[in-house]
């Protein structure tokens, strides 16, 4: 027996091959098939729900339940930096969530987070940090610079170590840490990346929000000010904008928000990228910068069920995705699901 409608099928059954499937394409689904819309959205919110995430109205400014769902599992999945350069270490982050670092620490100010009997401030090869419990804790991004590391969990959690000064661990103080701490100012947040400047830090959430925390030199943290923050303070400049990503240099910071890139802090030599050499104390946006992204997409959806001698679902998926007019790829996705039938 061959069904030859969606409306055929049990939408509850629809919505469980949903709930599986993976962020894009549930968003080309709800783009280019009718039929398909309200049960991505059915299946975006019990997702959602799994997280924690029980809006019972759509936020002001939101147009869509299906867009905002969207956009937020796009932001729940860390940016995944595995490796991070200092001035004399390294870290990373390994395919198990281990996290790892080496190099030199001679002065003592932690960075490597191994504690203070490392032989001689030195490892010359990659060594776990046995001190944040993996793997019950499981690292999937890095960040570091001069003289501080930074980590982000698998669940969103942010820890910093190294040198404190300007307060850019975020630990309320400007101590030193040897072995990783966790940022528990952010314990409300779902960080989404992590970044590190020269006396400074910068973290993203899953939400789109920004907060920065560290030496304030020229601006750089992004508050109006160039007051240090010993904790995560919101970069209110951004708040209302979908952040997408964030950058941490030595005396300035960049951030990108619904296709458009904002630069604040020193601008000395020409860094942020206004035309002049002024600092800016807020985000501004790169006027000359343009972030472009042009895609076509078409989509074509075959649904069969055969019922066998050995009950079988059987959903096929051909997707069609033109990136140019001259260029085009197709995938087909097929996902077998076991049928309990009396």
């Amino acid at each position: 027996m061959v069904l030859q409608t969606f409306d055929a099928l049990p939408p509850e059954l629809l919505v469980s091959v949903l709930v599986c499937g993976s962020t894009y394409d549930l968003g080309r689904m709800s783009c280019t098939c009718s039929s398909f819309r309200a049960l991505v959205e059915v299946a975006l919110r019990q997702r959602a729900g799994l997280c924690g995430e029980r809006d019972a109205e759509l936020p002001e400014g939101e147009v869509s339940w299906t867009q905002l769902l969207l956009w937020r599992e796009r932001r729940r999945r860390p940016c995944g930096k595995v490796l991070a350069a200092g001035r004399m270490h390294s870290a990373f982050a390994d395919a198990e969530g281990r996290l790892l670092t080496c190099g030199t620490d001679g002065d003592g100010h932690g960075f490597l987070g191994h504690g203070d009997e490392v032989v001689d401030g030195s490892i010359s090869a990659p060594l776990p940090l046995e001190s944040l419990g993996w793997p019950l804790v499981r690292i999937v991004a890095v960040a570091a610079h001069t003289m501080h590391s930074l980590a982000l969990s698998a669940e969103g959690a942010v820890f910093s170590f190294g040198q404190g000064r300007c307060g850019k661990l975020g630990h309320g103080d400007e101590a030193t840490e040897w072995r990783p701490r966790r940022v528990v100012a952010l314990e409300h947040e779902h960080a989404a990346s992590v970044a590190a400047g020269q006396q400074h830090s910068l973290v993203l959430t899953s939400a789109g929000g920004v907060y920065s925390f560290g030496s304030g030199f020229a601006g750089k943290l992004g508050h109006g000010d160039r007051r240090n923050q010993l904790a995560p303070r919101r970069v209110e400049a951004l708040r209302g904008l979908k952040v997408a990503a964030v950058a941490a240099g030595s005396y300035h910071s960049l951030a990108v928000a619904e296709g458009r890139a904002y630069s604040f802090g020193d601008g000395g030599m020409g860094q942020l990228g206004h035309g002049d050499r002024h600092e800016q104390l807020a985000p501004k946006r790169i006027g000359a910068l343009t972030l472009i992204l042009t895609l076509t997409l078409t989509l074509t959806l075959i649904l069969t069920l055969t019922l066998t001698l050995t009950p079988t679902l059987t959903l096929t998926l051909t997707r069609t995705r033109t990136r140019t007019l001259t260029r085009t790829r197709t995938r087909t996705l097929t996902l077998t699901l076991a049928l309990a039938l009396p």
